[in-house]
């Protein structure tokens, strides 16, 4: 597998990655945990989501799989979100800027169950 250096974190992450939006549709739980269980088992460690893929159900179910794997297993994910695309009728629950961002990490923390990101 090949790996690169993540510009900030220096994580190491491969150029491939378990892409969550396909894990929720049309799947159970138990199915998206057994694709995202493979990609870990295969080297894979970079999951990436956003806060509208499925309704924000992407992001419940990734931390349903956090909740349920050891701290051995999910510590070596780096996990991806991504908060441009819009979420309401509010013009500033879209787009780049600071407020729909915050709102949006905040949002995505609580559907993944995560205090903070890394």
């Amino acid at each position: 597998m090949i790996l690169q250096a993540d510009g900030r974190s220096n994580d190491e992450i491969p150029q491939i990655r378990q892409h969550c939006n396909e894990c929720v549709q049309p799947r159970s739980w138990r199915e998206a945990f057994v694709i995202i269980d493979r990609f870990i088992e295969a080297g894979g460690n970079l999951i990436d989501t956003a806060n509208v893929y499925g309704g924000g159900e992407s992001e419940r179910l990734i931390g349903r799989w956090f909740a349920y794997r050891p701290a051995d297993v999910t510590g070596r994910v780096v996990l991806a979100s991504k908060a441009r695309f819009g979420t309401g009728p509010d013009v500033n629950e879209a787009g780049l800027p600071r407020r729909n961002l915050d709102r949006a990490l905040t949002a995505s923390l609580r559907r993944l169950g995560l205090e903070e990101t890394t």
